[in-house]
């Protein structure tokens, strides 16, 4: 049930090595394992990745999950996921899966059959797009979908500037080769963040893109309980204290290689927060003034169609009144015979009135 990561003995060989980090609570695990196990790419090994305290919770989960599995489940007692992947076996691919995300079946397939193409040889990672579900777990358990919107390259490979700018993709969309792992430091004592991991990746090759939706990252919102909403916190404060970290490193050795530079960023930096805020409120005035334009384009369109509208009223009237005009014209030619015998008897009807006694 319980496989040490070293040992491989009796383990179904595999070519992607999915690791999934188990947290405190196992309320969403099951949507995790659900997903992998419907992959129609069946050639995967999965390393559950969870510390001490909770290894035996996790047991009494897996129990019914193991006859399934088989022989492609280990489960790893480490807190570092990246680490235990890389010592834990030998698959050409790997791929992180956090317990509440999920994968559409053809997933693995496509990103395999991506990567193991010899004509891009040189990609060493591609990346999904990717559904980003916010919910909000119940204290019952039930899950909430509160939104959701696409996240999606922009071509069909990812663009290294891009990068610089934040994390590109979540890692639930990004399958990459095992051979990059020495290069991206996952052999030092220490986890590297999702936004470095994707740039050091894409200083050994190309990380492609496949422009279809084949993952959904799922992101507990602020109402959740307290445990998911905690854990979410977490995860969010721990990626941006590596992201810091990383930029203060990056930042001490240039300056420490080039101490000219610390004059130069005293002098620019300033100016281009300055430059930065006043083009964030330029922006701010401009999508107000799209914003007014807009709907002023709304009121335009509105008139234009109360306009339609009046003319094929009046149109409707006209239509109508020629219609009048023709009865009233047919009504006066078939009276006119009538009229003519009408003033033919004019002499005999006087006569008699006369007769009458009337005048």
């Amino acid at each position: 049930m319980t496989f040490p990561a070293s040992d491989h003995s009796g383990v179904t060989p595999a070519d992607v090595a999915v690791v999934m980090r188990i947290g405190h609570d196992l309320t969403l695990i099951h949507r995790g394992l659900t997903s992998i196990l419907f992959q129609k790419f069946r050639r995967w090994h999965l390393y559950l990745v969870c510390n001490d305290q909770n290894l035996q919770p996790l047991i009494a989960v897996l129990e019914g999950y193991l006859p399934i599995f088989g022989g492609r489940l280990t489960l790893v007692s480490s807190g570092e996921a990246a680490r235990a992947a890389f010592d834990a076996g030998a698959e050409d691919f790997i791929v992180f899966h956090d317990a509440g995300d999920t994968w559409d079946p053809d997933f693995l397939l496509n990103t395999v059959l991506f990567l193991g193409d010899p004509k891009k040889s040189d990609y060493v990672a591609v990346a999904t797009n990717c559904m980003v579900i916010d919910e909000r777990v119940e204290r019952d358990g039930r899950i909430i979908e509160t939104g959701r919107h696409v996240w999606g390259g922009d071509g069909y490979t990812t663009d290294y500037a891009t990068l610089f700018n934040g994390r590109p993709f979540p890692p639930i969309c990004c399958l990459f080769k095992r051979s990059a792992l020495p290069a991206i430091g996952l052999e030092q004592e220490r986890l590297t963040s999702d936004w470095e991991r994707a740039i050091l990746l894409m200083e050994q090759g190309d990380i492609g893109h496949i422009q279809k939706i084949f993952a959904s990252w799922h992101r507990r919102d602020g109402q959740s309980t307290i445990r998911h909403r905690n854990a979410s916190v977490a995860e969010h404060e721990a990626e941006y204290l590596q992201t810091t970290l990383l930029k203060n490193a990056e930042l001490r050795r240039l300056i420490a290689e080039q101490p000219a530079m610390r004059g130069l960023f005293m002098t620019i930096l300033p100016k281009m927060q300055r430059q930065l805020e006043c083009g964030g409120r330029t922006e701010h005035s401009l999508g107000e003034l799209r914003h007014r334009v807009h709907s002023l384009d709304h009121r335009i369109d509105d008139l234009i169609s109360m306009n339609r509208t009046l003319v094929s009223q009046m149109g409707h009237v006209i239509s109508e009144l020629d219609q009048i005009r023709v009865v009233a014209s047919w009504q006066r030619k078939m009276l006119r015979p009538v009229h003519r015998v009408w003033l033919m008897a004019m002499p005999f009807r006087r006569f008699i009135a006369k007769c009458r006694g009337r005048t």
